[in-house]
């Protein structure tokens, strides 16, 4: 099965208005492993709280590529999956991917979801625990910190982690994921 994690850095929370500024994938198969990430121009102003939450600011998007130049190896990575994983992501993440792709005239083909933070709070209720960000997840699983949030190649390692410690912990496997 070939499982494309993702995660992306923005302009903001609002899919219409914000920009990407970072698309971070590992894409896992049967004998590979592959970790891609690319910074983004976003044409748009990134906010200096925005950027004191991930880090990117707009001297570093600079000379980076625009979306519409990206566009095409995102939906070449993303439709040669069989499952795509985030964190948060059916919430926000792929949502904003897909009004992205559709402005650039591009689309992913609908596949299986696994989204990590949902997961969780359906094995164990928010209420039976502390924060439910990414960083609470990878210290509930692990017993550490999640050092270098908020960039994408990061939190997508520390979102598989997270996924491979549930299905240990709770003896299961990724269809049964997908079907959970």
């Amino acid at each position: 099965m070939n499982k494309i994690y993702f995660d992306l850095e923005s302009t903001g929370l609002n899919i219409y208005k914000d920009r990407i500024v970072q698309v971070g994938v590992v894409i896992q198969g049967d004998n590979y492993y592959k970790e891609r990430q690319v910074k983004i121009n976003p044409g748009v102003n990134i906010s200096q709280k925005t950027s004191d939450i991930h880090g990117i600011t707009n001297e570093m998007v600079i000379d980076c590529p625009k979306f519409i130049e990206v566009a095409p190896k995102i939906q070449r990575i993303f439709n040669g999956g069989d499952v795509i994983i985030g964190y948060n992501s059916k919430r926000f993440d792929i949502n904003l991917l897909n009004v992205e792709m559709i402005r650039a005239g591009y689309e992913i083909d609908e596949k299986a979801h696994i989204d990590v933070f949902e997961l969780w709070n359906r094995l164990d209720p928010p209420q039976s625990r502390g924060g439910r960000k990414l960083k609470d997840c990878y210290r509930h699983f692990t017993g550490n910190e999640l050092e270098g949030a908020h960039d994408a190649l990061v939190d997508i390692i520390g979102t598989k982690i997270c996924l491979e410690k549930m299905m240990e912990r709770y003896n299961f496997n990724l269809e049964d994921c997908i079907n959970f």
